[in-house]
């Protein structure tokens, strides 16, 4: 029988995954058991299936690979073949630069008006500014500058930069463990399930922000995510190179990184015609 407040608790111990995943995944296994009762390849491979060919999402996928590896059974996702489809489209929303700092100092709280900022400013997802650490962040006042160590999904990490004259922005909040954020838990795992609870909510409490913000300037579709998008066109449009933007949002594929650009058609046409001149 599925125990699912011993699967979260090594979820939690285990993994870095966001406190939200971890609701959906113990959602997923509590489907599967109620449908196919145990685990068997076969089944799993239906579970699998189906849900990505039919809404195109990876979500039960990734949640049984977690839940095998819990129980002792990888070698039973190792035999499932990959199923590829073509992912959904994202249509992001992209607006002018101006604009787009007009919404993010619209906001009426300051903390959140900040880490909007800094995410515009980095490219980096919400959590990732969220979760940010003191010790993680270098300000060299010498050669001025200001180094930061992004800790992203999968705990992978990458390093981007800010301008110097962002300094005293980030000094008002430096001192705790959490730049954003402060825990009380007693022991190593009371601070890392209280610091997920907490930068969940932080998150939703941004995006309510944002989002408001966005709707007086007539913009009602703005998101967290989208900051991450504009700064990906913006560096697009500066250094005219995929790559370099690839790096900075610290995507392992290419492919991914195109789905950040909404192109238009017409713009396409217009390029691949002038050069056929």
């Amino acid at each position: 029988m599925f125990d699912d407040k011993v699967y979260r608790n090594y979820l939690e111990e285990n993994t870095s995954l966001a406190y939200s995943t971890i609701d959906t995944y113990i959602r997923i296994i509590k489907e599967y058991y109620k449908k196919y009762k145990e685990v068997d390849e076969i089944y799993i491979r239906k579970f699998i299936s189906k849900s990505i060919r039919e809404n195109k999402s990876y979500h039960k996928k990734y949640a049984i690979k977690h839940y095998l590896k819990f129980i002792g059974k990888e070698e039973i996702y190792k035999t499932i073949p990959k199923i590829k489809v073509r992912g959904r489209e994202k249509l992001g929303t992209y607006l002018p630069k101006d604009k787009i700092k007009q919404i993010i100092f619209n906001i009426k709280h300051h903390k959140y008006r900040d880490i909007a900022y800094l995410q515009y400013l980095t490219g980096a997802r919400a959590f990732e500014i969220i979760s940010l650490k003191s010790k993680n962040i270098i300000i060299n006042d010498e050669e001025k500058y200001i180094r930061i160590m992004i800790v992203g999904k999968g705990s992978k990490t990458r390093i981007t930069f800010l301008d110097y004259k962002y300094k005293n922005l980030l000094l008002q909040y430096m001192g705790d463990e959490y730049l954003f954020f402060w825990v009380m838990g007693y022991t190593k795992k009371e601070n890392q399930v209280e610091a997920m609870h907490i930068i969940h909510n932080m998150r939703n409490e941004l995006y309510k922000f944002l989002n408001r913000s966005g709707e007086e300037f007539g913009v009602r579709t703005l998101g967290t995510h989208d900051l991450r998008r504009n700064f990906a066109e913006e560096i697009r449009k500066k250094t005219k190179d995929i790559y370099v933007v690839k790096k900075l949002l610290g995507h392992s594929c290419i492919e991914t990184t195109l789905r950040y650009f909404n192109d238009n058609p017409e713009n396409i046409k217009d390029i691949i015609t002038k050069h056929q001149e």
